[in-house]
């Protein structure tokens, strides 16, 4: 209560005028940007390696940008395949991680807290309780 009280006497001590906020958009906008151009370049680098890993074993998983992909969807993507060994390694693999490492019926992370005081806390305990429960629904 004395909280709200001492909030609601203490007068605003700095203003923000309207084309300070607008530079300090138009700075974050130029540093996002930036961000997502050097993203974009770092991606190219794996892109080639990527399409070879779509057209040598998965051919019907991923879809790039450029024009083999969008201009001709019922065109045969299989026909670099020699043998289904990287399909049956994946379905392997796939089936072991389902049954071995991360069954769904079993629970396979726990939240904590990191503060002892939280630890102890009955409410608290309840929250991560619930929290956990709504990641294992979205995650399985």
């Amino acid at each position: 209560m004395q909280d709200i009280e001492a909030n609601q006497r203490a007068p605003a001590t700095s203003f923000v005028t309207t084309s300070d906020m607008a530079l300090k958009l138009q700075l974050d906008k130029k540093k996002y940007k930036s961000k997502v151009r050097q993203m974009e370049e770092n991606r190219q680098d794996y892109l080639k390696r990527w399409k070879a890993i779509r057209d040598y074993q998965l051919p019907y998983i991923g879809c790039f940008d450029d024009t083999a992909d969008t201009t001709d969807y019922a065109r045969r993507r299989d026909t670099n395949i020699y043998h289904s060994v990287a399909w049956q390694a994946n379905q392997s693999f796939a089936a072991g991680v389902m049954s071995g490492l991360t069954p769904p019926s079993r629970q396979w992370f726990r939240l904590i807290w990191s503060n002892d005081t939280m630890k102890n806390h009955p409410e608290a305990g309840e929250l991560l309780d619930k929290r956990m429960n709504i990641l294992q629904d979205v995650l399985l």
